[in-house]
């Protein structure tokens, strides 16, 4: 007879749960009015300790405890490794958007009126109120998004394929901000974050990378200004202008991959890699259960 442990371990049960937790908290602020930003914050800390928190407590239970053990130097490396996750994500973004408007000559509007709001408009947040967005936003949730999704999805199945792994993680990631305007911005964050996670085997450093790109965004930093913004190109519609731009971005976004690569192999924990794996069964079953996962992530 198995144990709970042995239950919970069962990737079926596992991901049925947090998807079911996610569809129930999807309904239950459906039934919520309007509400101010301080319970957007609560209900948000909420969400995310139902739907990643409760269910990863059987795996920091049971085994890996050695991911969340480390040192001054482990810290300071990953506050270094998250700035440049905050470039390589702008510069990403830049880089489409400016090859976008090369090609095709249209840009979302969403996407200049966000940059816009940003450089040019006014704080109207208070202090008090950004420090609870920060605290919300900027640690709880990327702490419980990681700890579900690079810890248990990515680095708990490891009898797994590691490319199925990685996609299945970054999709469902990706798919879970619904928000499309976000999803070139998110999308490299998830790689980065799933690269951190595996090669250096310590939690600290997808956490400090997510949190740090949240805590960017929250204080509206104009890092967009030190990138080639397509912003430039559209005011003055020089389709050349931007695709130089688009360029610049590429080699910039190159550079610090090339830096994080540099870093993470210097001090990489994790040499061996199970890539491909033979065992066709289990990973079906992986397959087959996140992607169950992933259709009640759709659904909520």
């Amino acid at each position: 007879m198995k144990s709970n442990c042995d239950i919970f371990k069962n990737r079926y049960f596992i991901f049925l749960i947090a998807g079911l937790f996610s569809v129930v908290m999807s309904l239950i602020q459906l039934k919520i009015p309007e509400k101010n930003l301080y319970f957007s914050c609560f209900m948000s800390i909420i969400n995310v300790i139902l739907c990643y928190g409760i269910v990863s407590v059987f795996f920091l239970k049971k085994r890996k405890s050695s991911y969340f053990e480390f040192d001054i130097k482990d810290v300071l490396l990953a506050v270094v490794l998250g700035v440049f996750t905050v470039f390589i994500c702008y510069f990403f973004q830049n880089a489409f958007f400016n090859f976008l408007y090369a090609i095709t000559g249209y840009i979302p509007e969403k996407y200049i009126t966000l940059v816009e709001n940003i450089i040019f408009e006014e704080n109207y947040y208070s202090v008090i109120e950004r420090v609870i967005l920060v605290f919300s936003f900027g640690i709880i949730t990327p702490f419980f998004e990681e700890l579900f999704f690079r810890f248990v999805m990515l680095e708990n199945y490891e009898e797994n394929s590691l490319i199925l792994r990685m996609i299945m993680v970054n999709l469902c990631f990706i798919l879970m901000h619904d928000d499309t305007d976000l999803l070139i911005f998110i999308t490299p964050l998830s790689i980065v974050c799933c690269w951190l996670m595996h090669s250096m085997r310590c939690f600290l450093y997808p956490f400090f990378a997510h949190a740090i790109v949240n805590v960017v965004g929250i204080m509206e930093l104009p890092i967009d200004e030190v990138a080639f913004s397509p912003r430039y190109a559209i005011e003055y519609n020089e389709k050349q202008t931007a695709l130089i731009n688009g360029i610049f971005n590429i080699v910039l976004m190159a550079f610090f991959v090339f830096l994080i690569n540099l870093i993470t192999k210097r001090r990489a924990k994790n040499s061996k890699a199970n890539w491909i794996n033979s065992d066709i069964k289990e990973n079906v079953k992986y397959f087959i259960s996140v992607l169950c996962y992933l259709l009640l992530q759709c659904f909520a």
